[in-house]
């Protein structure tokens, strides 16, 4: 998704989330947390439940969904109803001199999973390769691994979790 419309839609996908989130905590949906639970109890031990609401893009052009947003519900082993989401956060990447927004375990070319992408730098499904027609485009010093560290082009070391962000991979921006 191109950066233009990420940006327009990332403030409806926040409203929306925190709509479904609050929905599903309503005691309207008290019925369908006990369903969760129970079917989760039906379960070996080993197995739990989870209802997820996922809003996806459709892009025609590639023939692919790209999931923007999952909001659910889990069972715990304990068969406590908790409240989940799938929170990948937004990264940006230049592919054929345009930049695309993506969540961290997709490809910024062609939208399937891709995840480790510093581990494994070409994507599985397609000829995306960071650091070759592929690079993650770092504007600001936000660690893009933990989130909660600095990087920067002078010192590429996460001052939180200590990851490494290979300058080869990425365009400082």
């Amino acid at each position: 998704m191109d950066q233009r419309t990420w940006e327009q839609v990332e403030r409806q996908l926040a409203e929306m989330a925190s709509e479904l989130e609050r929905l599903l905590a309503s005691p309207e949906a008290t019925t369908l947390r006990d369903m969760l639970a129970k079917v989760s109890r039906t379960m070996p031990r080993h197995h739990s439940a989870s209802l997820n609401c996922v809003v996806e893009i459709f892009d025609s052009q590639r023939e692919k969904t790209l999931p923007v947003l999952t909001i659910g519900m889990g069972v715990s082993e304990l068969g406590e109803v908790y409240s989940a989401s799938s929170d990948l956060t937004p990264h940006r990447y230049i592919v054929n001199g345009e930049i695309e927004v993506v969540p961290e375990d997709r490809c910024p070319k062609c939208l399937d999973e891709w995840g480790f992408k510093w581990i494994c730098p070409q994507c599985p499904h397609c000829d995306a390769q960071l650091g070759v027609n592929c690079w993650m485009l770092l504007d600001s010093d936000k660690c893009p691994n933990c989130e909660d560290g600095t990087v920067s082009a002078k010192d590429p070391h996460c001052n939180q979790c200590g990851f490494f962000i290979d300058p080869k991979f990425v365009r400082w921006g």
